[in-house]
């Protein structure tokens, strides 16, 4: 199917939707959230094997061991689907009575963007005091928003059990500044966004989450408003989209590690999310890695220093999602030269996370590392008290 462009009647709908919808300052929201819960024993293969016959014995491995759920990430390194690879997992995941979950970027897609340069965001460089190219999709662009619909349609359509939206579902502090968003904001509160109000007080880092709100000035708040409703109509338009082909198909959402105990108006800045009203969402998850072991490289700390880092920061997403059983927590189980890390940290940091309030487990494998099946016997079998 030819996903790139086109007016067929689908996307004038979709198209027309998306304005109405950015238009009124809202996505629209379900009545009722999701009601299914998941209780999810994973298995998230990074890179799975090339072998497609090695690829099917470990998958059958691990569902022997207990695992419930493959998860998968079949993108290319510049944002295009492997189809390839997604045939083959979800014939191996329901060969061997799993499901298979895939994770997707929904803006970074550099491919894309050389296709399309006008499908580009802009976002402000403090450093320079200048708008530049962010590299990331503008969701602003209707025309994104309607490629997106049908791209996750499409992948659906392989019967995959769910999707996950990989962290770049989100903008920054310093995005949103393209022409398209820039035009809105006019439109919608009559008059134009100065940078230099809106950002001037920033450090002159990209990115740096470790500024106070207080320095984001006049029309800030707005463009983030306005952000947040451009995320939702992409998340309402993909959702209906996919689940016109595939009823089944369940949806979550990636959450970020910046650090501990977030509140609202700093998920708001810091990505454009609005976690109560993504609870009304018809969301079926959410999706949190766990890199612990590059914490403690990066920090310079100890093993159980990083430990409990891990759990703090699940505890803390627990509270403020108050829903254990939507939580998918994704374990890092290899160091950074490839190697698997020895069984008793992979084990602690698993026991550490079920304790917070038993959300479901996924343990990340590389390539060439194959978690020992009586590991995951154990973990997986494991109920705290």
């Amino acid at each position: 199917m030819n996903i790139s462009s086109g007016c067929s009647a689908v996307r004038r709908l979709v198209l027309a939707f998306f304005w109405v919808a950015l238009a009124s300052g809202t996505a629209g929201t379900d009545s009722n959230a999701a009601e299914l819960q998941l209780t999810v024993n994973g298995i998230y293969l990074l890179a799975p094997p090339t072998d497609y016959k090695v690829f099917e014995e470990r998958v059958i491995v691990y569902r022997k061991a207990g695992a419930d759920t493959l998860i998968i990430r079949p993108v290319t390194d510049r944002g295009g689907v492997n189809r390839q690879l997604l045939a083959k997992a979800v014939f191996f995941a329901h060969h061997a009575g799993m499901r298979l979950f895939v994770v997707l970027p929904t803006r970074s897609m550099s491919a894309l963007i050389e296709q399309h340069p006008d499908w580009e965001d802009m976002y402000y460089d403090p450093r320079s005091g200048t708008v530049e190219p962010s590299g990331t999709l503008d969701l602003f662009n209707p025309y994104v928003t309607v490629y997106l619909s049908d791209l996750f349609r499409d992948i659906a359509g392989y019967s995959v059990d769910g999707i996950i939206l990989d962290e770049d579902f989100s903008y920054s502090d310093t995005e949103g500044m393209s022409d398209l968003a820039l035009d809105r904001y006019r439109k919608k509160y009559g008059s134009s966004l100065s940078v230099r109000s809106a950002f001037g007080m920033l450090p002159g880092i990209r990115d740096q989450k470790t500024h106070s709100l207080e320095l984001y000035g006049e029309g800030f708040w707005n463009l983030a408003e306005m952000k947040k409703n451009a995320l939702l109509v992409l998340l309402r338009n993909i959702m209906q989209a996919s689940r016109a082909v595939n009823k089944q198909v369940t949806f979550g959402i990636a959450l970020h590690v910046p650090g501990l105990f977030l509140k609202d108006r700093e998920l708001l800045a810091w990505y454009g999310h609005d976690l109560e009203t993504l609870k009304k969402m018809d969301i079926n998850y959410y999706w949190l890695a766990i890199p612990h072991r590059e914490d403690r490289t990066q920090q310079d700390s100890t093993d159980k220093m990083a430990i409990e880092t891990a759990s703090r920061t699940v505890i803390s997403w627990l509270a403020l999602v108050n829903e254990p059983g939507r939580i998918i927590i994704a374990i890092q189980t290899f160091s950074s030269s490839g190697k698997i890390l020895p069984l008793s940290e992979i084990e602690e940091v698993a026991m550490q996370v079920k304790k917070t309030g038993n959300p479901g487990l996924a343990f990340m494998v590389e390539q060439e590392t194959e978690l020992p099946p009586e590991l995951t016997r154990k973990i997986f079998r494991y109920h705290p008290e």
